[in-house]
């Protein structure tokens, strides 16, 4: 039976290290297919939308290494976070599943990276929460 290593990660390593890559990596893409058979071999289908927003996102990375922006998909629609550079959301962008906008969530941290704000506006202009 094959241990599983659990790494520890110090608050000093990059998203990038965390997720052990390395070089100059700018983006990831993770894409999740459906899995059939044909001919007694298994090949990709379509491509999974059905999941969680996790199985199907594009990362993109600044040149510290730090997780800068977001984009996760799935069959509800898409969602867009972008993030400071000490990786807290400062804006969420909300996707229906036709494309159209649903809305926008904007936050706002003080000094001591404390939330102080946070404005969510639907498509229609109306005020979803404060």
């Amino acid at each position: 039976m094959k241990r599983r290593v659990y790494k520890h990660y110090s608050q000093t390593l990059t998203d990038l290290e965390k997720y052990e890559l390395h070089g100059q990596v700018k983006q990831v893409m993770l894409t999740t297919y459906k899995a059939i058979r044909k001919g007694g071999i298994v090949v990709p289908s379509k491509i999974e939308l059905e999941s969680s927003y996790k199985t199907n996102y594009i990362t993109s990375f600044d040149e510290k290494g730090t997780t800068r922006r977001e984009e996760l998909y799935n069959d509800g629609g898409k969602k867009i976070y972008i993030f400071n550079e000490k990786r807290f959301v400062t804006e969420h962008i909300e996707y229906k599943k036709d494309g159209s906008l649903e809305r926008t969530t904007k936050s706002r941290y003080n000094e001591n990276d404390k939330l102080v704000e946070s404005i969510s506006i639907n498509c229609d202009g109306s005020l979803y929460y404060r």
